[in-house]
């Protein structure tokens, strides 16, 4: 039972907004447009569609006072998908250096023009590397769980690239206190609103709330990282939950081999230390990481699970 409550805790932490449906699958909140919908006696002629050949949001136009009822077409972002490393390293003051190296390396996909990062507000201190891309932090009302400090809440941190950038990617620096741990990040192609504020508020109240349920889908990849997340404190069974869920769906994404022996070895013990709270040290500086990514994540599990 403490199993599940730790990981309950972690995901409620590490994972509080981001959807994670991929922008080409989408759950409708609309009805699905065939065509047939305009004209004759049964035609509906809903406020809005959703239009699964084009990945298109269908709002009413104003009427224009012929009775021809037309639609305005919105196209939802296309989705990047930079390929996104990230590291940990201490640097001898008691801190740790977190890196993130995000490139864009598929023609087929849109270039990445925003990457961010919920991290716990006032915790972590941006370093000049990414100086080429903007930084801003947004300030947000999700509760902190990761230090369990009374009314702490997340921080967003948000590089965008700036306009007539032509670099394929950018290089960020963090510098924090807190321990790692894996979470989800956020790229998108676009931070414009593909909907106008005036053409959604000519809707419902019902049918705007479907519209941004299909918004909040819009082009966003969610590249799993590590990521300062938790203070000494913290019982080590939520943080070897983390990095129980980190592998699994990296595991999943097949950019970890699942049958390979790093992660055959490395699960059992995070799984064992996020029931019993016990983590075998000596057992994790055994692991034999054999890419780049396990050897990441052993460094990084070597920091968190000290």
């Amino acid at each position: 039972m403490r199993y599940w409550i730790s990981i309950a805790l972690l995901l409620a932490a590490a994972l509080p907004v981001w959807s994670q449906r991929p922008a080409a699958i989408r759950r409708s909140s609309l009805p699905i447009w065939t065509g047939q919908q305009v004209g004759g006696a049964r035609a509906l002629n809903l406020e809005a569609y959703y239009d699964p050949q084009t990945d298109e949001i269908l709002l009413r136009a104003p009427g224009d006072g012929s009775g021809e009822v037309r639609y305005d077409r919105f196209r939802i972002p296309a989705q990047p998908r930079p390929h996104v490393r990230s590291t940990v390293t201490p640097s001898g003051d008691g801190s740790f250096v977190y890196r993130y190296q995000l490139v864009d390396v598929s023609a087929d996909h849109p270039r990445t023009t925003a990457f961010s990062l919920l991290v716990p507000g006032g915790d972590v201190t941006p370093q000049a590397e990414a100086a080429v891309w903007n930084l801003h932090t947004e300030q947000t009302n999700q509760p902190d769980r990761t230090t369990f400090r009374n009314f702490g809440t997340l921080a967003r941190l948000v590089w965008t690239r700036p306009a007539g950038g032509s670099a394929p990617g950018v290089e960020i620096r963090l510098v924090s206190k807190l321990l790692p741990g894996f979470t989800s990040a956020e790229a998108v192609s676009s931070l414009d609103p593909p909907i106008p504020e005036t053409a959604l508020a000519r809707l419902s109240p019902g049918t705007r709330a479907a519209v941004e349920r299909m918004l909040a889908q819009r082009g966003a990849y969610h590249p799993v990282v590590l990521a300062p997340l938790f203070a000494a404190e913290t019982p080590k069974q939520i943080v070897a939950g983390s990095f129980h869920f980190g592998i699994s769906r990296l595991v999943t994404r097949r950019e970890l081999n699942g049958e390979g022996e790093f992660v055959r070895a490395v699960l059992p013990l995070l799984d064992y230390a996020a029931r019993s709270n016990v983590v075998l040290s000596s057992e994790i500086e055994r692991l034999e990481p054999s890419t780049d990514l396990e050897r990441e994540i052993k460094q990084a599990l070597l920091v968190a699970l000290r």
